[in-house]
């Protein structure tokens, strides 16, 4: 058993222990089956938390998958009660484990582990706290339930990467899980447009379409976010045999996002390009020849949605969506004067967009800030601007430093910051949770990025 030996010894697990373990387990499985002592998922969860443990030094390794893994959508149900099943992704397992370990790891080995926080950790932990206290306010105990589990989902995310993901080979992978995500958002989107004959229908119905990550809109938000990252990626990687990938990557993530025929998607990824193509003096050429390429490569194989976007841009203010939109901010003004200091409770606006706006409607507020406002009220909003602040302040202190700003994978993590607070104000963006994950991953490896120079 050599090659076994050289395993356990690598990853410093002894057998004997795996063997009690699994004497241990294999009992209470046996019960289980004969007296149903215990639940299933408690003992599948106390199962992979053990191995997870045990394998604790490749940890991180969920982290960097964990982008890529959202694209396996919920593949776990728990029943709760006769009519509530809770669904879990494979993110929310590997966020889960990584988590426990971190924290069981810090309490057994205190003098060697520290978990790393900062003040924007911080921030987060007490929007979680206003979260948990407007439990006092929930009309519907589900919605309550799954608002919460965006802010906990948020909070491991960013603590996690902040802590794993925190050298260049643990980063570089990240890097590579989110453009594989990209690549796969995209791939779905021509495969429904083409699906669809080229026909404007899919515009008509982006909202009602889904693939693997959700419906279409917010798929598509989600590639506005990762783009900018994965070009500065392209000017910052040395390794020139992905580079050809890599920019492939981006144009058709590009193309993906034009298709969409999203005014707000394709405004929100034009200005932060815009960005790049200011901080990046010597790229302009290349910059110049790439949107000379698509537009040319759009306009003649795409005539048709070239027209259905300039025919958005004309009917902007007047089309059924804006229109719509406008409605749905008069609501959202009224339930802020009516809730202003504690707001509606976390998960319950959607009760409330069902009694003013028409029934059954079951969409989140198209803007964070008034989310926040909404769900929390002014303690709430006070909060979310706390973040905001300590983001830019943040982006500011490294903006300082010449040396890491003559990286480019710099100004890419920063345009993605400025596509997301554009894009964050007219659509659902950090409150659906891919896009949260992927977000508050992705601030968490911008705090380590000194480690990727």
């Amino acid at each position: 058993m050599p090659i076994l030996n050289k395993i356990l010894e690598k990853y410093t697990i002894k057998a004997h222990h795996l063997l009690i373990f699994f004497l241990i387990v294999l009992s209470v499985y046996i019960s289980l089956m004969f007296f149903d002592v215990f639940n299933i998922y408690i003992l599948s969860s106390i199962l992979l938390l053990f191995i997870a443990y045990l394998f604790r030094k490749k940890i991180w390794l969920l982290l960097a998958l964990s982008p890529s893994a959202l694209l396996l959508g919920s593949f776990l149900n728990i029943p709760i009660a006769d009519t509530w099943v809770y669904e879990a992704n494979l993110t929310e397992v590997f966020l889960f484990l990584a988590f426990t370990v971190m924290v069981v790891d810090a309490l057994l080995n205190s003098e060697e582990i520290k978990i790393k926080k900062d003040f924007l950790s911080f921030s987060l932990f007490l929007y979680l706290l206003l979260s948990l206290i407007s439990f006092f306010q929930l009309i519907v105990f589900r919605l309550f339930i799954y608002g919460i589990k965006l802010i906990i989902f948020f909070n491991l995310a960013y603590v996690l990467a902040l802590n794993y993901l925190n050298t260049k080979n643990r980063i570089r992978c990240f890097l590579y899980s989110i453009s594989f995500l990209a690549l796969a958002i995209s791939s779905q989107i021509f495969y429904k447009i083409f699906k669809t004959g080229l026909s404007l229908d899919f515009f008509l119905n982006r909202n009602d379409i889904l693939i693997s990550l959700g419906p279409i809109a917010s798929s598509v938000a989600v590639l506005v976010m990762i783009l900018p990252i994965i070009l500065a990626w392209y000017f910052q990687d040395k390794d020139k045999r992905n580079s050809f990938f890599i920019i492939l990557i981006f144009f058709l993530g590009s193309l993906a996002v034009f298709l969409s025929l999203g005014k707000s998607a394709i405004a929100s990824l034009f200005i932060a390009l815009l960005y790049l193509f200011i901080k990046f003096k010597n790229k302009r050429i290349i910059f110049t020849l790439i949107f000379v390429l698509f537009v040319t490569s759009s306009f003649i194989l795409l005539n048709s949605f070239f027209e259905g976007l300039f025919f958005r841009i004309n009917h902007v203010f007047i089309d059924v969506s804006s229109k719509f939109r406008l409605l749905e901010i008069k609501t959202d003004i009224n339930l802020i004067k009516n809730n202003f200091w504690t707001g509606v409770g976390s998960g319950q606006q959607i009760i409330y967009y069902s009694r003013h706006l028409f029934p059954g409607y079951k969409q989140l507020v198209n803007n964070f800030f008034l989310q926040t406002f909404i769900d929390l009220g002014v303690l709430g909003i006070s909060t979310a601007f706390l973040i905001v602040i300590t983001i830019w302040k943040k982006t500011k202190k490294t903006m300082k430093n010449k040396n890491q700003l003559s990286n480019p994978i710099y100004y890419g993590f920063i345009a993605s910051m400025i596509a997301v607070l554009i894009n964050g104000q007219v659509e659902v963006t950090l409150f659906a949770l891919p896009y949260g994950i992927v977000f508050w991953m992705i601030m968490g490896v911008f705090s380590n990025l000194s480690s990727y120079n």
